[in-house]
């Protein structure tokens, strides 16, 4: 894996800038209005100091472009679609997430289509001398015999094999620059980055190579769930750097620069209503990128461990319900996975792992996948306010979507009842269902439209006769009698945590939904 170059901070550009706003008010408040004569040009309305302080900023930001444009590269894929259809992400681009397809072409019925030859267009960068780039596997997705074309700054195409990598979204791609190098970028630490700072976005938005935009990180640490066009093809990124210099179609795959010419991020996806920059964009952190990166180099692919558990982080809200105020909440658990077997359970939180301090989702998603499939860790977690270990063999995970459907937590909403109807669970359930014959609960037999439970997501985890209810709030439900005692317990306008557990791809998970009453 490539080292982590340091993030060094410049304040050569931030000076300046904190001087020409201190500075503009004034010469605008001194300088008279002078009318001129008709066709006249107007003397600059700035001082030798503030045009001085203007042209140390562009000199800048022109040094800056001269150093990384050549390291930017263009990429077209062709994709060959055996049904003739076409539509508007043929061309990659940054995913637009809750924006429809555009320009979707359909096929006549009834009627075959010859097979149609598509040419898809994205950006990269250069990330060592010997020819591999990195890229956004949505932007070489498909490609035909697993080979795309690759355009330098300085013009020259090259062919380039490809290794991608479905579940980061990102991808290598070799090509063979002969004897001479090829310019290099270089990365920085993405855990060091702050709002605020300079954003330099390079690519070929429209299949305009080598357009340079400018903005600002304005945020970190985002999150997206991003569908796809066809059933468990959506992508989850738990850990995303926001910024708003302008990222547009072809964008993607593309780096975002620091002001010292560093690797911040893979510029990856826009948020916008027109699927154009609406000023919201977002890259994968560079310290993620490396790391997949490095893993696609050497080995062709990337080997990721897995727990089975689908982690959130801890709310205020959560915080003050468990009384816990670091860790990972954990939203779902796979009872069939490596931490079902270790005893782990829905609504535990996770403090601890392999040693290691967990302060939230991203830090145990990134623990659990940088674990050797097959080794055991040690994993201290907290439940009912009391610290407990479980240790838990890794398995290794899926590379598919269709291997591994992407889990999202519930929302939260607000209603006024629960909306669950509920009977004892017989054996003649568990046996349909596949649950363990000492399964305790209540067997959910409907769900009431636009009720809390509905609004809350249980729903979407199965229709009714799938869902077994096993706690509510703090209280275990074994029968309808046990969860009948305990919704009638609840005080109106509060939360309350339920616990299900459901079969899914032939697993059995067991779920915490936070229902408002």
């Amino acid at each position: 894996m490539t080292s982590l170059s340091p993030f060094y901070r410049s304040h050569r550009l931030a000076l300046p800038l904190t001087g020409l706003l201190a500075l503009l008010p004034l010469a605008a408040r001194s300088a008279p209005v002078r009318r001129l004569p008709a066709g006249t040009i107007s003397t600059p309305p700035t001082t030798q100091q503030q045009k001085s302080m203007l042209t140390e900023m562009q000199d800048a930001f022109t040094k800056i472009a001269d150093t990384v444009e050549p390291t930017v590269v263009n990429i077209k894929a062709e994709r060959l679609r055996p049904d003739g259809t076409a539509d508007g992400d043929d061309v990659p681009q940054p995913l637009i997430p809750r924006s429809a397809p555009r320009g979707r072409h359909l096929p006549t019925p009834g009627v075959p289509s010859p097979p149609r030859r598509l040419e898809a267009t994205g950006s990269g960068v250069i990330v060592r001398p010997d020819g591999y780039i990195l890229t956004n596997d949505h932007v070489v997705e498909g490609a035909s015999g697993g080979l795309v074309t690759v355009t330098l700054a300085d013009g020259r195409e090259f062919k380039g094999r490809v290794f991608p990598d479905y579940r980061s979204d990102l991808a290598v791609v070799k090509i063979d620059p002969g004897p001479t190098p090829l310019p290099a970028a270089t990365f920085a630490d993405s855990s060091a980055v702050k709002p605020g700072q300079w954003a330099i976005a390079v690519g070929s938005p429209f299949d305009l190579q080598n357009t340079m935009t400018v903005g600002v990180i304005s945020a970190t640490g985002r999150q997206q769930a991003i569908s796809g066009d066809t059933p468990n093809s959506g992508r989850y990124y738990p850990d995303l750097i926001q910024t708003d210099a302008a990222i547009n179609p072809g964008n993607s795959g593309g780096p975002l620069f620091n002001i010292d010419g560093q690797v911040v991020g893979i510029n990856v996806a826009i948020e916008s209503p027109v699927e154009g920059s609406a000023g919201v964009g977002f890259a994968i952190p560079s310290d993620i990128a490396q790391q997949v990166m490095g893993a696609l180099i050497s080995q062709g692919k990337v080997v990721r461990g897995q727990l089975g558990v689908v982690p959130v982080d801890l709310t205020p809200a959560l915080q003050d319900r468990y009384g816990q105020k670091q860790g990972a909440f954990l939203r779902d658990v796979s009872l069939d996975s490596p931490a079902g077997k270790a005893g782990l359970q829905a609504e535990d939180i996770v403090t601890s792992y392999d040693g290691r301090p967990i302060t939230g989702e991203v830090s145990l998603r990134l623990a659990i996948s940088a674990t050797p499939p097959g080794k055991s860790v040690a994993i201290g977690y907290v439940r009912d306010g009391r610290p407990a270990t479980a240790t838990a063999t890794i398995a290794a995970a899926p590379v598919s979507p269709e291997d591994a459907p992407a889990a999202t937590p519930a929302p939260m909403l607000v209603k006024p009842r629960l909306g669950l109807t509920v009977r004892d669970l017989a054996a003649h359930d568990r046996q349909s269902l596949g649950l363990p014959p000492t399964t305790t609960g209540a067997l959910v037999t409907g769900i009431e439209a636009g009720s809390p439970a509905e609004l809350a997501g249980l729903g979407t985890v199965g229709p009714p006769g799938g869902i077994v209810v096993q706690r509510v709030g703090k209280a275990p439900v074994s029968s309808k009698a046990d969860y009948d005692r305990a919704v009638a317990a609840l005080p109106a306008g509060t939360t309350v945590t339920l616990v299900v557990l459901y079969p899914e791809e032939n697993q059995l998970h067991q779920s915490a939904f936070f229902v408002r009453l």
